[in-house]
């Protein structure tokens, strides 16, 4: 199948459908009828593809495959610091319906429908159309044009459930004067669309409403829910998700009965349907309803309290939107303050958390060269670049995970009918491979994680941990500038006991058996270790495992002088020093706390060990030399007999 889109039903297809509806009413054939697809929402159906011929008039309307909002960045007097998150904002207020009943029926203090209310009694708009339940089934959703407060009334409170305001939009233009619309964002931009393709309709939209918004959830959510609750849909008679108190409850009444049956509060019920919403809600960009004239939001800058009567946060978006606020603030019909922008912000912490991901979900899209909405005036990805590194990565990654869990690289709902040919004997199937796009950020992905992991491998390695001990062990293979430091590391702790171990090869002049003048004992003494708190440990040298070896010869040094040992610091080449740790801990069991010191090396750069041969050739043998002690060595428990020296004094 074809990704690209060409018709109605290829939005639908990639999962791109906002469920608007404004399809339906703009298309000059009639051609498409909307179903509610109970686990995605309303949706589009070509009745006849052949009336379509090369009409495009659905598409032109639909917010799914395109939607450019950059003359909203131009308008005059927006707040800037506002614009990324919010787009254009005038001014902001926080208040409620003046009307009583209003502001308790509405889901935030009744704003929207107050504004409402004063279009039709003061404008003269001819009537709102906006949605309520559906009387017949108030599981559903249905569109109407309310023209007195009784109608607007009833339509009050939210509704968790799919719904097309822009469904009945003939409505609208049939009407003799100009109506208010509310609808959710993507219904508003949808219609912002229509009017341009239709002049009438342009001409009867006297006010634009929108709410803040995060997406509609299936009407699956809603039938769940009330499954939980011991509800059989078929008996409800009345369903209520919000209202009638803020934030307000989810209130299901039986057929027959005034009170409700069950009740749910707006936290419990959301946190169970918010898990129906179709992922191409998370891709949706405007959740604020920057395309309104004005659009309201809950405050969520604070916590509810119990028996709260609600308020909202009024945002002006256009000159017009500004003037309508005034005048039903001026008539009686709101009561509104100011409100600082920062309640904006804190009410809306999770739409903005969101809207900040988004440029990171539609590269994991484009990475498996899926469809997306033509987008236009977002500054998504300044948004993104401003997430910390691991949200970042989460919202690529995870997407990317959930393309694959969830199957979003194969389109929904209608499938293309399978080609055979000679009879069946062939069959011909998609064939999946990796495209250029892929491979590509595959290799910047792949990049990344090599240059990080590079930059990292020094710290990794060359750490210092110590622990409160008394006792400090040096490895004697250690260069002079090594040993040095090692001393350094003496005078500045309180170390009772130093000891010096190394192995003993056929070519050194040392013997196991009697006390030597040890070169490495020499040296520390030289700088500045006092000779009677200095032993020298020597072992058998071998050509491998030495580190392990020289743990286990102190270990026994420990035990032929019967001392006790609770802990002690290792001081060791700084590439060697997590090695050594975990070989010594090995060697020691748990009952001996150690810690390491790492000794930098002065010929190279240690945050930059690549620069130079030192640091690759002993970054990166000690790199394969540690994954070998993970992943391959044993620690031996009984090895090969060895002996150790007697003090230097």
């Amino acid at each position: 199948m074809s990704r690209n889109i060409k018709t109605i039903a290829d939005v639908v297809r990639w999962r791109l459908c906002t469920g608007c509806g404004a399809c339906a009413p703009v298309c000059p054939v009639q051609n498409i009828r909307l179903v509610d697809v109970p686990t995605e929402g309303i949706r589009p159906r070509i009745e006849d593809p052949l009336r379509c011929g090369s009409c495009t008039a659905c598409l032109e309307v639909c917010p799914g495959y395109e939607l450019d909002y950059s003359a909203h960045r131009s308008r005059p007097g927006i707040v800037p610091e506002l614009a990324p998150a919010f787009g254009p904002v005038l001014d902001i207020w926080e208040g409620h319906a003046r009307d009583p009943a209003i502001r308790y029926a509405g889901s935030s203090g009744g704003a929207l429908t107050a504004l409402g209310l004063y279009g039709l009694e003061q404008l003269g708009m001819h009537g709102v159309l906006h949605i309520g339940a559906d009387p017949a089934d108030p599981v559903r959703n249905r569109t109407g044009l309310s023209r007195t407060r009784e109608e607007l009334m009833a339509k009050t409170g939210s509704r968790y459930a799919p719904a097309s305001a822009c469904d009945s939009l003939h409505l609208i233009e049939a009407a003799p004067a100009p109506c208010v619309f509310v609808g959710q964002p993507a219904e508003v931009a949808a219609l912002q669309k229509a009017r341009r393709l239709r002049p009438l309709l342009d001409q009867r939209v006297g006010l634009m409403l929108s709410f803040f918004c995060a997406g509609s959830p299936s009407t699956q959510g809603t039938v769940d829910l009330l499954k939980t609750l011991g509800i059989d849909a078929a008996q409800l008679g009345s369903l209520r998700y919000r209202g009638n108190s803020w934030p307000g409850s989810f209130a299901a009444t039986l057929k027959g009965r005034t009170d409700p049956a069950q009740r749910l509060s707006y936290r419990e019920s959301w946190a169970f349907l918010q898990r129906y919403r179709p992922y191409g809600a998370h891709l949706w960009p405007d959740d604020t309803g920057e395309a309104a004239d004005i659009s309201c939001g809950d405050p969520w800058y604070e916590d509810p309290k119990a028996g709260a009567i609600g308020s909202s946060l009024v945002v002006a978006r256009t000159e017009a939107g500004r003037r309508a606020v005034r005048g039903a603030m001026a008539a009686g019909y709101l009561d509104l303050t100011p409100a600082e922008p920062w309640k904006l912000v804190k009410s809306q912490e999770n739409l903005t958390r969101k809207r900040r991901a988004i440029a990171g979900r539609r590269l994991a899209f484009r990475a498996f060269g899926l469809p997306l909405t033509r987008l236009k005036g977002f500054p998504l990805v300044r948004l993104w670049l401003g997430l910390p590194p691991r949200d970042q990565f989460k919202s690529v990654f995870g997407t990317a995970r959930r393309i694959l869990q969830r199957k979003y690289y194969r389109a929904t709902f209608d499938s293309p009918p399978r080609r055979t040919a000679l009879g069946g004997l062939l069959v011909r199937r998609e064939v999946w491979t990796v495209s250029l796009r892929a491979m590509l950020i595959g290799l910047l992905a792949a990049g990344s994680l090599g240059f990080a992991g590079i930059r990292g491998l020094y710290p990794f390695l060359a750490i210092t941990s110590r622990v409160p001990a008394d006792v400090l062990v040096v490895d004697g293979w250690l260069p002079t500038y090594a040993l040095a430091q090692a001393a350094a590391e003496y005078q500045r702790g309180h170390y009772r006991t130093v000891l010096a171990v190394r192995g003993v090869y056929p070519f050194d002049s040392a013997d196991l058996d009697r006390p030597i003048d040890d070169y490495v004992a020499d040296i520390l003494v030289r700088h500045g270790v006092p000779r009677e708190r200095l032993s020298s440990v020597l072992f058998p040298g071998l050509q491998r495992d030495r580190t392990y070896y020289s743990a286990l010869a102190v270990r026994q040094w420990f035990r032929e002088r019967r001392l006790p040992l609770r802990a002690l610091n290792l001081a060791t080449a700084a590439g060697h020093a997590r090695r050594s740790r975990l070989l010594y801990r090995d060697a020691f069991g748990s009952g001996v706390a150690i810690g390491v010191i790492g000794l930098p090396d002065p010929n190279y750069d240690g945050r930059h060990w690549w620069r130079s041969s030192e640091g690759v050739r002993e970054i990166l043998f000690e790199a394969v030399a540690y994954v070998y002690v993970r992943l391959l060595f044993s620690p031996l428990h009984s090895p090969r007999g060895y002996s150790t020296s007697t003090p230097t004094s």
